[in-house]
């Protein structure tokens, strides 16, 4: 099964508008659709030129028949990600250390998916779902004030170690406090 990953590739004029990926999307998932959203609503005021997008690029992730992908699928080489070959190797070796890091990181990862759409909800008024429609996102502004650039964010470092620690937030998530200047 293939999935949709994004990678992009910014011009000076894109990275003064947009900005850098908002830290608040920790540790992984949803930055690329936050940089969408910004995106979409610096070309839609006119401030960027169109994007384009390249559906012909192919990325590989180490070399082809040396173990590091997960064999063949459909005539090609099915990509397999680096925590899938940790967890391989713990399997094999029985490293309780790294067995206990990569449980932990698992964990930290998830906790981010799951807080990231409500944080997208709360920013840009995306509908808080696990996939995220582009459509659903109705703010304009980053959390709805038009004084704010298209690249605001400020990291939330109660946030950010809810994620790092396993707390729970409100209904298990750990939400994002906004400070007003």
């Amino acid at each position: 099964m293939e999935g949709r990953y994004t990678s992009y590739v910014y011009t000076r004029r894109a990275l003064e508008v947009l900005g850098l990926f908002d830290e608040n999307l920790y540790p992984a998932y949803y930055e690329d659709v936050e940089m969408d959203v910004r995106m979409g609503r610096a070309v839609a005021a006119g401030v960027c030129t169109p994007f384009k997008w390249f559906n012909s690029s192919e990325f590989v992730h180490g070399k082809p028949g040396e173990g590091r992908t997960g064999g063949r699928e459909g005539g090609r080489d099915r990509y397999v990600s680096g925590t899938k070959l940790m967890e391989a190797r713990m399997r094999r070796e029985g490293d309780e250390e790294v067995r206990a890091m990569a449980r932990q990181w698992s964990e930290k990862i998830k906790r981010g998916k799951e807080a990231s759409p409500a944080y997208l909800h709360q920013k840009w008024g995306c509908k808080a779902e696990k996939e995220i429609d582009l459509s659903t996102c109705r703010l304009e502004h980053p959390f709805g004030n038009a004084a704010r650039s298209l690249s605001y964010w400020q990291l939330d470092a109660g946030r950010r170690r809810c994620v790092e620690e396993g707390r729970e937030g409100v209904e298990g998530m750990c939400e994002y406090t906004l400070v007003e200047n």
